[in-house]
């Protein structure tokens, strides 16, 4: 349904400053196995440009302990 672009998406990573390697962490909460499966969607999408995405299951508790 929509196309990738994998150019578009470098050009667009870089013209924001965001430059090929960079390497980013994303807490997700355990047990939303549709939440998992997003996020390594994105994970992989990110790694054809060239960026790492590290996913870190945590529970609620400990994310919300992190941000607060």
């Amino acid at each position: 349904q929509y196309p990738t672009d994998l150019a578009r998406a470098r050009e667009l990573f870089a013209a924001a400053g965001v430059p090929e390697g960079t390497e980013f962490v994303l807490m997700q909460e355990a047990g939303d196995e549709k939440l998992k499966t997003a996020t390594q969607l994105l994970q992989a999408n990110l790694a054809e440009v060239g960026m790492t995405l590290t996913i870190e299951t945590l529970d609620l508790a400990t994310i919300n302990g992190v941000i607060y």
